[in-house]
This record gives C-alpha cells, sequence and structure tokens, in this order.
C-alpha cells in the first residue's frame, strides 16, 4: 500500500464511521487537514512509506503548511493548526494498526513539538502583518512623515556611507525584552539589536521563532517596513 492509497483509505473509513455531526464534534480532526498531507506529499513526489519520516512531517507541518495557511485567501477554509496535528496524528494511529507502516512513534514526537509552537508561529504571523497593513509600511512612521514634509530627510535614511541601513532576510529570533528583539539573520549571520516589535507581537514572540523581516534603522534601534512569514523553532528554511 502506497502512501496515497493509505490515507485514500483513512479519509474513507473516516467518513464511514462518523456522521457529520460526529465529525463536526471532533474539534482536532479534519478530512481536509488529511487532504493537504496528500497535497504535500504529492508535490514532493513522495509515495513509499519509507518517505514519510519525522522530518518529512516536520517539513509538512513548519513550513509548507505555514506558508499555504499565511497566504491563504481571507474566504479560503484552511484547517486550523490544531486540527491538523490532530488529524495527522489519528491518520499515522490508523495507519500503525491497519496498513502496517509502523511509524507513529517516529512521528510523533515531532507533533508533540509543534503542539504550542504551530499555532503560535500562526497567531504572530497575523499580527504582524495585520499591524503593518493597517499602518501603512514605513510611511506611517510619525517621524518619517514629519521629516518627508521637511525635505525628505531623517533617521529612516539607508544612505550613508559605509553602514547597512536597511535589511530584508530570516530573523532568529533570540532574544525578547519587551518590545525590543534581538535576532540573528540567517544567511549573513549578522547579529541585530533592537528589532522593535509592536507591543500585540512582541508579546507572542518566544526564542528560536524565525521571522522574514524587512526592517530600517531608525536612530538607535530597527523598525519593521514589512514581513513574510514566521516559522516555528527548528524550522528548515531553503
Amino acid at each position: 500500500m502506497t502512501l496515497q492509497e493509505a490515507i485514500a483509505a483513512f479519509i474513507l473509513r473516516s467518513k464511514q464511521d462518523y456522521s457529520s455531526a460526529e465529525q463536526n464534534s471532533r474539534p482536532h480532526f479534519s478530512v481536509e487537514a488529511i487532504g493537504l498531507l496528500n497535497d504535500y506529499l504529492r508535490a514532493a513526489d513522495l509515495t513509499s512509506i519509507d518517505q514519510l519520516t519525522a522530518s518529512t512531517l516536520r517539513d509538512f507541518l513548519a513550513r509548507w503548511y505555514v506558508e499555504m495557511a499565511s497566504a491563504a485567501a481571507p474566504n479560503k477554509k484552511i484547517p486550523s493548526a490544531q486540527a491538523l496535528l490532530g488529524s495527522i496524528a489519528e491518520f499515522l494511529k490508523w495507519a500503525d494498526e491497519h496498513a502496517a507502516f509502523k511509524i507513529e512513534g517516529e512521528c510523533a514526537a515531532a507533533i508533540s513539538e509543534l503542539e504550542e509552537s504551530l499555532p503560535r508561529a500562526l497567531e504572530i504571523n497575523s499580527a504582524l502583518s495585520g499591524h503593518l497593513g493597517g499602518r501603512g509600511g514605513a510611511f506611517g512612521f510619525p517621524e518619517f512623515l514629519t521629516s518627508f514634509e521637511q525635505g525628505g530627510h531623517s533617521e529612516y535614511d539607508i544612505g550613508e556611507p559605509g553602514e547597512v541601513g536597511a535589511i530584508e532576510g530570516y530573523f532568529l529570533i533570540e532574544r525578547v525584552e519587551q518590545t525590543r528583539v534581538e535576532a540573528v539573520e540567517i544567511v549573513s549571520d549578522k547579529r541585530i539589536w533592537p528589532i522593535t516589535f509592536p507591543e500585540e507581537v512582541a508579546r507572542l514572540i518566544r526564542e528560536g521563532f524565525i521571522i522574514n523581516l524587512e526592517i530600517i534603522r531608525a536612530g538607535d534601534s530597527w523598525q519593521i517596513t514589512g514581513c513574510g512569514f514566521t516559522f516555528p523553532p527548528n524550522t528548515e528554511i531553503d
């Protein structure tokens, strides 16, 4: 039995075993979530049970799902992180019992690790994107607007010789002190301090999370002008 055959059999069994009302009462199960796993496996051309490892599962959950869920249109129904994790756990248990896959134990640790950090990553992404969207980017800073009206010169200028004034990259969070965050840009290994986060976002951030940011120097700190995805700790970024 291939992975796709096992997934199809599990979905069919789930629909047969539970009425619509019973399925709606299962907050941590979603047929759609299992379908997402199937989409990921097909896109990666993974068909053998040997290819479903803890590392593969974690890439699906912590990277692929985060990117897909964070970029989805508001009207698109996407399973919650809790429903996704619960559904995958049920599938792995079923596969061990009925398809002799024997992979539940290997993958259980990856699921357990993400139970808190995966929902939090999506929450951080939503809060930061919402804040930046409402503020209007760098031009939303009062200091920037004032200086721009006076000729466009300010602490936000990024053309000082010999000094980097703007950075875009993936930042590994190392320290959080109220709204000030220390992070390391993964590619350059450049340590940045302090990056100023909105208060409602800073309270969500923990060490180890990886956030795609655009930042500019603003006096003695760095301000966020744009953001991409937020990933749970230990996520492999291409």
